[in-house]
């Protein structure tokens, strides 16, 4: 990626992903083992949503400026 504000936002998203897929481990865990927690989903939901719109956003960026992965 040429542009810095597309790796910013994709970097960003991915965390934001990682975070959901940790968050989704430990609440997978905690039922398991009797500690579920309520706002684990509403946490999980919101990293994922959130980390989808960032990475989503960053490659549309990179893609409207002509970064490497673009078709022209």
């Amino acid at each position: 990626m040429r542009s810095t504000m597309a790796m910013t936002l994709l970097g960003f998203g991915m965390i934001f992903l990682a975070f959901g897929a940790v968050i989704f481990v430990i609440n997978l865990l905690a039922a398991r083992y009797g500690t579920p927690h309520p706002t684990g989903g509403i946490l999980t939901l919101g990293f994922i949503a959130a980390g989808g719109i960032l990475a989503a956003a960053g490659f549309f960026v990179n893609r409207s400026r002509g970064g490497p992965t673009s078709s022209n």
